[in-house]
């Protein structure tokens, strides 16, 4: 086993020294210029959109037995330090506890940063994004929290728990005089189109209210706009219930709103939140919540002051 080294691109650790293929050593390297790439656009990777990385540029192609052969290779890239552990994310599984600090002087440290209004309060329209997988979570948070807007990974079909809380968050937004819009954003197969129209029904009968809920992604105008060589097709879902009545309309082709590419995600909803967006009502909000940041720096020590006002030139 050797020592831990750390380089921008992420920490290396070998625990193992197996005598790899050639193959296997020349997908490991194409899993580093991929990774690498994602570094520089500011995105964390899944296995999953690395694969479709693979895909896309004809380096593998698009089946199960392939996405598996491929998982085994970064893992083997990663046991013989040859891959950064922390340059994959895993969204599904979490570790809980309690944050702790070394001593009562840090919680003050950039806490004016911390200070967040609500700058869609006044607005007419109060969106959120819900997408499908929490693959994509690492995709559309940085927007996402750019624009200030609240996000969410349904997790395939959502749970009846969360629905019925979103259905109460959108009632409260409408009793204060806004109009709710949830983005969608789903695989292009029978179930994912039909989660769109399952978060519309279950959302508006725990509303108690219509509520507009527009399908971002991924669509058949984008399929066709992009071409197979930016969204790969996958078989249908035969198995699929909803499989027949997709089969009549779009044919035995279906297609994961992985394969897109971050910046065209991040794109979309840059576009179709923003133009909801009153400018003026925005910078007003905005002026309270850089005073309410003022104020914060005054209640500092002057150590802790002295350094935010530093970070900041």
């Amino acid at each position: 086993m050797t020592d831990e080294m750390r380089t921008p691109e992420g920490t290396y650790r070998a625990y193992r020294c197996d005598n790899l293929r050639q193959d296997t050593l020349d997908t490991i390297a194409r899993i580093n210029h991929v990774l690498a790439l994602a570094a520089d656009d500011g995105v964390d990777m899944s296995l999953r959109q690395v694969y479709y990385k693979f895909v896309k540029n004809n380096w593998l192609p698009n089946s199960d037995r392939e996405y598996k052969r491929l998982g085994k290779a970064l893992d083997s890239g990663r046991l013989n330090g040859l891959v950064p552990w922390d340059a994959i994310v895993d969204m599904n599984r979490s570790l809980y506890g309690t944050n702790t600090q070394a001593a009562p002087e840090v919680l003050l440290e950039g806490l004016d940063r911390k200070f967040h209004l609500d700058l869609w309060a006044d607005q007419q329209w109060r969106p959120e994004v819900h997408v499908e997988k929490l693959g994509l979570l690492n995709v559309i948070g940085g927007i996402c929290s750019k624009l200030r807007v609240d996000y969410y990974a349904c997790k395939g079909y959502d749970s009846q728990t969360m629905s019925w809380r979103t259905g109460r968050r959108m009632a409260e937004y409408i009793s204060r005089g806004q109009r709710p819009i949830i983005f969608h954003i789903g695989d292009h197969d029978p179930s994912g189109l039909d989660m769109t129209r399952d978060i519309r029904e279950r959302i508006e009968m725990f509303a108690g209210a219509p509520v507009m809920v527009v399908r971002l992604a991924l669509n058949m105008e984008q399929v066709e706009e992009l071409g197979p060589s930016q969204c790969p097709p996958n078989p249908a879902k035969l198995t699929d219930s909803r499989a027949d009545d997709y089969i009549a309309e779009h044919g035995t082709s279906s297609w994961e709103v992985d394969a897109l590419e971050p910046s065209y995600i991040r794109q979309l909803i840059d576009t179709n939140v923003s133009r909801l967006r009153d400018e003026a009502t925005w910078d007003l909000a905005l002026a309270r919540e850089v005073a309410g940041r003022e104020w914060l720096r005054t209640i500092q020590s002057p150590t802790t002051r002295e350094i935010n006002e530093e970070d900041d030139q």
